[in-house]
């Protein structure tokens, strides 16, 4: 009975001891830098949302955040953030086994060229113009139900790569789709990829090159509030409502 009672308290004191990484971790962190407002609030629960603006980028990262025995912290972005694409579907009742895909003119010029691999052949979409930033295609619908979709290589004419291609899984009756690239994906991966040292609330990235010491800020519960309600709306996002009819996110 009493090795079962020691191993409880030393179970509890383990599980006290992390839990209380969290609480004095939970802060606002200054991560600003010449022409870069950038900063990352972290929350007891393991939630973060990390920000940056500079020049046209407004970058919002949200996800889970974790602290090693070493008082390593890494961060698991979340992982709609770091697709390339975004896809969202309907029925449209008037196509019967075809399927129309849309386009929006991406802001990245390197996603602008996509194209289709429909199981049976690549088909690409039509080039942007100055009069048309949303271009389409239709294409006889998979017995699958699966389209794998990728960009062609800018920097090497008409190179289709089809090993960096997404699957698109159709969910029963959707034959219209919207397709939008999400330029900040590769700066979702990245973020998800840094490291930083925390303790005592003092955060430092694990960079030989930067041992610049962050203080952390105190954060009301108004603010804790803030930051969790806007994580949780973003996360509820999951149609949009385009020339009055409602898409689905894939």
């Amino acid at each position: 009975m009493i090795k079962y009672s020691l191993l409880f308290f030393i179970f509890f004191m383990k599980t006290a001891s992390a839990q209380e990484k969290y609480k004095v971790s939970e802060g606002f962190y200054n991560l600003s830098s010449f022409e870069v407002a950038s900063g990352m609030y972290l929350l007891e629960n393991k939630t973060f949302f990390y920000y940056a603006s500079f020049g046209n980028v407004d970058l919002k990262i949200f996800g889970e955040y974790s602290i090693s025995n070493h008082n390593l912290l890494s961060l698991q972005v979340n992982k709609e953030l770091t697709k390339e694409f975004y896809f969202y579907g309907l029925n449209n009742e008037i196509q019967n086994d075809s399927i129309k895909l849309y386009y929006t003119k991406p802001y990245s010029e390197k996603a602008q060229k996509l194209f289709i691999n429909t199981g049976k052949e690549l088909k690409k979409f039509p080039e942007f113009s100055i009069e048309n930033n949303i271009v389409s295609i239709t294409l006889e619908l998979p017995k699958t139900r699966k389209l794998k979709i990728g960009c062609e290589n800018s920097e090497i004419d008409s190179f289709l790569n089809t090993k960096e291609m997404v699957e698109v899984q159709l969910a029963d009756g959707v034959n219209e789709i919207k397709i939008y690239h999400n330029y900040y994906s590769d700066m979702a991966i990245k973020i998800s990829q840094m490291l930083w040292k925390i303790e005592k609330g003092v955060l430092t990235e694990n960079n030989a090159a930067n041992t610049k010491k962050i203080q952390k800020k105190e954060i009301s519960k108004k603010i804790i509030n803030e930051v969790s309600n806007f994580i949780k709306a973003e996360k509820s996002k999951t149609s949009i409502i385009k020339e009055g009819k409602t898409y689905q996110k894939l």
